[in-house]
């Protein structure tokens, strides 16, 4: 197969490079970026015949779950809405098959300092979001939100993801670290890193970023056993700031303690943790939990419709479902990938999705090194954004889009390097 060398590589190696910067910016960017990367991919398939990567079986199924998902829309009552979720999805797919072909080629550029670029990128954030709660305003002006009183770090004030985001790369900077300072006395440094940002996203009150965090590092326990005591003293130094600052700091002790115990069913009072009179299905999560289901026992086979859970949940079947926040049930998405892709796009979307990603972990299984940190935090990453028994984003979002895709770029880069060693 011809190798392809154009301009456009450069660009796109570039960008890709700074594509941790790129979030940040908020989800128009990136976006844009990577359509014109689907646009050029396309592009190479065709006039270039690079069309081999695409054969690779994951991709395959992942194919057949895009036009799973636009059949959905097709079908649904809401055919034009729901169309404009569906349709442009395909980008994210041609998106990694590009970087595969790039890394094929040898035009990615700058593939060596992606790692360090991700690490500086969570640095230069985490350093940003603590100046945000120690002194109320971040470096560029943000300032706390008097009513919602949750960090933003660098983000936009309606964009309370800065814990969100530093989960999604935190495990990866520190596999970095972990690599570079491998058997060196320096190594204590790696886990510094690790504590100094755990607790920034727990400060932030994101309690889905900090519970994932959390869970991820016990995962790397599996990997990097020798790292036991270094481990340990994270979690134990963690757990005393925790408990310090919930003391200390009344809005964090609301959001990290109470509002997650009521969620669970629980409360705090007079120091102790009581049972709750409500259980989870009578939080607000419960609520879009059982609507989700609901719609998709109603839809099972194509679902109602990506995009369409907001208009679907009001309907008034669903107001008597055994939630006592049923009347606060409508959302954007249902807070969860799998239950959204379920009332969304059915039984065979999420087949197809599964599979799909099923298939891709096997591949890494088979393809990277998992003594090497960078290999196994990389991919406990990914394992937990696709983790099932977790609140998040809409799946069909840009936003999520454009991580779960990225991670996949980031693979082939590992993948590449490692039969290069």
């Amino acid at each position: 197969m011809n190798k392809v060398y154009h301009p456009i590589n450069k660009v796109i190696s570039f960008l890709f490079l700074l594509f941790p910067f790129l979030l940040i910016t908020g989800p128009a960017i990136p976006d844009i970026f990577i359509s014109l990367s689907a646009i050029y991919c396309l592009f190479l398939c065709i006039y270039y015949k690079k069309y081999i990567e695409i054969k690779y079986s994951f991709f395959l199924i992942l194919f057949l779950f895009y036009f799973s998902i636009v059949l959905s829309s097709i079908l649904s009552n809401y055919q034009l809405f729901s169309l404009e979720s569906s349709v442009p999805y395909i980008r994210f797919i041609f998106f990694s098959i590009l970087i595969m072909i790039l890394i094929k080629d040898n035009n990615i550029y700058f593939k060596d300092y992606i790692f360090l670029i991700i690490l500086i990128a969570v640095i230069l954030v985490t350093l940003d979001t603590l100046t945000q709660f120690f002194f109320r305003t971040e470096i560029f002006g943000n300032r706390i939100d008097p009513d919602q009183n949750r960090l933003t770090g660098p983000f936009r004030d309606d964009e309370r993801i800065v814990g969100s985001y530093l989960s999604k790369f935190i495990f990866i900077a520190f596999g970095y670290l972990l690599y570079y300072f491998k058997n060196s006395k320096f190594i204590f440094l790696s886990f510094i890193f690790l504590l100094i940002v755990y607790i920034c996203i727990f400060l932030t009150g994101e309690r889905m970023a900090f519970i994932s965090t959390t869970f991820g590092i016990f995962l790397l326990l599996c990997f990097n056993l020798r790292y036991l005591k270094f481990f340990i003293l994270t979690i134990i130094f963690t757990t005393i700031i925790s408990l310090f600052v919930i003391t200390n700091n009344e809005l964090v002790k609301n959001r990290m303690l109470n509002t997650t115990l009521q969620v669970m069913g629980f409360n705090y009072e007079d120091g102790k943790i009581v049972k709750y009179e409500n259980n989870f299905l009578d939080s607000h999560y419960g609520a879009h939990y059982l609507t989700a289901y609901e719609i998709f026992k109603d839809n099972i086979t194509f679902g109602s419709g990506p995009k369409t859970f907001r208009i679907v949940c009001a309907d008034d079947k669903y107001s008597n479902l055994p939630s006592k926040n049923i009347h606060i049930r409508c959302s954007t998405h249902p807070h969860n990938y799998y239950l959204q892709i379920l009332s969304d796009a059915g039984i065979i979307s999420l087949v197809l999705f599964l599979t799909g990603f099923i298939l891709f972990i096997i591949y890494l299984i088979k393809s990277l090194n998992f003594n090497n940190p960078l290999h196994n935090c990389t991919f406990i990453t990914f394992l937990l954004f696709l983790w099932p028994f977790q609140s998040t984003g809409s799946i069909f979002n840009n936003w999520y889009g454009v991580y779960l895709f990225y991670y996949m770029g980031i693979f082939f880069i590992l993948i590449s390097e490692k039969k290069e060693n």
